[in-house]
């Protein structure tokens, strides 16, 4: 059985982020680690996230029982088996720890999902680590892949085929926006992460394409109006975007906005995600067409399977309200942001 779960192939380990104070109730990352071998930068993305938001790192490992059997057919080697993976788990975590960050580990038995799905019950705020298989787009999550449809914790995606210099400070936090009350709820979370590595936060919307019917030919009053509809979307996103980046700016750190035309809103998010080189993803489950009865909104689900950088995904507990952190600023002909962050 093969249980040392991690390689490195370069000595030179890039640097975390400065070190967040302990918050109490901050949301712990746990980092869901199998049979597969995980590079150890990969892991170090799961502890910047955990240090910028003042959580700790769990490395967890699920074991499961033989199909068709509730409980190992053989104890003795069961037990052999679940010390072996206690200890790589254990020298896992004095490779990774240091004096800001203690990692813990955690030995479960039982079906993945299950277990990982208790541990997140008793604590709702914290984060599941998943490692996207490698050069894998779409559904390419592996056995936890189940878990993103559950209604319970937030989700932290990192692509397994990430270069190792991606494992630096981040540089630039992308918050997808589109005026809703849930997208918004990522807001805090990312402005935590951005500060804490001293990287730049990059506001991006994308505006609804104006389409019009393919029935009969287009004339030029058609025309025109598509353009006029065009155009308004693309200056109430960017008042919108301004207001929020005042904001922000007064947490001190830089920040910067993007309205960017797609006819696809996922295609448009991805392809702006790459241009700006952008070296992590913070959205929330949610957005404006998104609907509380799915574990995860169609477009948040598109970016967790196919954005090329860590994505977080933030999963709110409890209904969203009708207002916004943004909310009591006003201004003539522009729809004040709808409600407030979390």
């Amino acid at each position: 059985m093969q249980t040392d779960m991690v390689t490195n192939n370069d000595p030179n380990f890039p640097t975390l982020p400065v070190k967040t104070k302990r918050r109490q109730n901050a949301p712990d990352v746990i980092v869901c680690l199998g049979d597969d071998e995980v590079p150890l930068h990969l892991i170090q993305h799961a502890q910047a996230v955990a240090m910028s938001l003042g959580g700790k790192v769990n490395l967890v490992r699920v074991m499961e029982p033989p199909e068709g059997h509730r409980i190992p057919f053989d104890p003795i080697e069961w037990e052999i088996n679940r010390q072996e993976v206690r200890a790589a788990l254990e020298r896992l975590a004095k490779k990774l720890g240091n004096q800001d960050q203690v990692i813990e580990t955690n030995v479960l038995e039982g079906n993945s999902v299950d277990e990982i799905y208790g541990c997140v019950s008793k604590r709702p705020q914290d984060i599941i680590a998943i490692f996207r298989q490698a050069g894998v787009r779409g559904k390419g999550f592996g056995s936890l892949g189940g878990f993103i449809e559950s209604k319970v914790g937030s989700i932290f995606m990192i692509p397994e085929d990430l270069p190792l210099q991606k494992a630096e400070h981040y540089t630039k936090v992308l918050v997808p926006l589109d005026g809703s009350s849930r997208a918004e709820t990522a807001v805090p979370k990312a402005i935590r992460i951005a500060k804490a590595n001293k990287a730049e936060l990059v506001l991006c919307h994308v505006t609804p394409h104006a389409g019009l019917t393919q029935i009969a030919p287009v004339d030029t009053e058609a025309l025109k109006i598509s353009r006029q509809v065009e155009q308004h979307n693309k200056r109430v996103a960017n008042e919108y975007l301004r207001r929020i980046e005042s904001q922000v700016g007064v947490c001190g750190i830089p920040t910067s906005s993007c309205v960017v035309a797609g006819e696809d809103v996922r295609r448009a998010l991805t392809r702006e995600i790459e241009h700006q080189g952008v070296g992590l993803v913070v959205l929330s489950s949610h957005g404006q067409s998104g609907h509380t009865d799915a574990a995860v909104g169609d477009i948040a689900s598109f970016i967790l399977g196919r954005c090329p950088v860590p994505v977080l995904m933030i999963r709110q507990a409890g209904k969203y309200g009708s207002r916004h952190i943004f909310s009591g600023t006003r201004s003539t002909g522009v729809r004040s942001p709808a409600i407030g962050a979390q």
